[in-house]
């Protein structure tokens, strides 16, 4: 794949250096992937489903809905079951699923919209991983018994193949 250059000379505190200071890419080269092509974009906007992440919050590993946004900092969520409350950015883990709810949508609407994205979100690897550790976390002990002792009969299964 072809590129194109600018070139443009690079004014310097000491005037001695002219480098190369814009480069543009007139494609994208398969060495040189464009920016955000294998991932997807996390934006903070209306619909965009997000996870509260702190521990402290009442709403720790719920999963709600950005329906306004009230500042830089803050975003008015909503979600089936709690009440609309304004919170930080700093407590939300942003999801990659979109919900095309509009602004401050009524709670019918809302909760249609919702259980499509919990269930994208749990069939998806970072819901897969806290279900994951919620049953983990609700073993007892003779349940984590048991766990080891599989563990160790695997074990001892790889030994004797791998011998």
């Amino acid at each position: 794949m072809e590129a194109s250059f600018v070139l443009a000379p690079c004014s310097l505190s000491s005037g001695t250096l002219n480098l190369l200071c814009r480069l543009r890419v007139a494609r994208a080269h398969p060495h040189f992937p464009l920016l955000y092509s294998h991932y997807e974009q996390r934006n903070v906007e209306l619909g965009r489903v997000a996870l509260v992440n702190l521990k402290a919050d009442k709403l720790y590993g719920k999963l709600v809905v950005i329906v306004d946004l009230v500042d830089q900092n803050r975003v008015l969520v909503d979600a089936p079951g709690i009440k609309r409350c304004i919170i930080n950015l700093k407590r939300l883990a942003i999801t990659p699923i979109k919900l095309d709810t509009g602004r401050c949508p009524d709670a019918a609407a809302l909760e249609a919209a919702h259980k499509g994205a919990v269930a994208e979100f749990a069939a998806s690897k970072w819901g897969q991983k806290i279900a994951k550790q919620g049953a983990r976390k609700a073993l007892n002990d003779f349940d984590r018994f048991k766990v080891a002792i599989a563990r160790s009969k695997r074990s001892a299964i790889v030994k004797k193949a791998m011998a």
